[in-house]
């Protein structure tokens, strides 16, 4: 099956998650999308929600939300890997879960392209994986060494991290996520100033 990897905190999942859920079948022919919530990210900590409430968020997130021809599934091969959350690690591991149809395609956003070559082993994920980027900014496309390809997709200007500060202030911020996450978000009590 042609498959895609989504990696990410989901922290919490937002409609721009789910819209790349929508390029990947839409513009680029996957069959599967692989959701994996990250444990450690190499370069950001993460905070406000455990990685159980992380997981059930995504899971609410995809409870009305669906792709005809794609399907959707989360992944936890990063949730239960000791140490910090590396891309070449879950490629190597969708290798070897899942049954694929050529390269996994590995989905990011252009915020994460920019240091895309900083990335431990990045010259073996190009090789091992097609790269996809969604843009998230107003700007031209960033070269690179590595092959990439670009989505086509609008500019969806929301972020995990704007989301939890609009939450710690009191500001609007429940029209950015599906509606069963913004409520488990609200009867949780996540991103609330002062809570970590």
């Amino acid at each position: 099956m042609k498959t895609a990897i989504l990696g990410g905190t989901f922290n919490p999942p937002h409609w721009g998650h789910l819209m790349l859920a929508e390029l990947a079948y839409c513009e680029a022919g996957y069959e599967q999308l692989l959701l994996v919530p990250t444990r450690k990210p190499a370069h950001k900590v993460i905070a406000g929600a455990t990685d159980e409430q992380r997981l059930t968020m995504l899971s609410l997130a995809l409870e009305n939300f669906s792709v005809p021809g794609l399907k959707i599934a989360i992944e936890t091969c990063e949730l239960y890997r000791p140490g910090v959350s590396y891309s070449i690690d879950t490629v190597a591991c969708v290798e070897k879960l899942y049954t694929l149809d050529g390269k996994p395609g590995l989905l990011l956003g252009d915020d994460l392209f920019e240091t895309f070559d900083q990335w431990k082993d990045a010259p073996s994920i190009a090789e091992k994986a097609d790269l996809w980027v969604a843009r998230r900014k107003y700007n031209d496309p960033l070269p690179s060494k590595f092959f990439h390809q670009y989505f086509r997709n609008p500019i969806v200007g929301v972020s995990s991290s704007e989301i939890r500060e609009r939450v710690a202030r009191s500001d609007v911020w429940r029209a950015l996520l599906p509606p069963s996450v913004a409520r488990y978000v609200t009867d949780q009590g996540l991103y609330r100033e002062g809570k970590s």
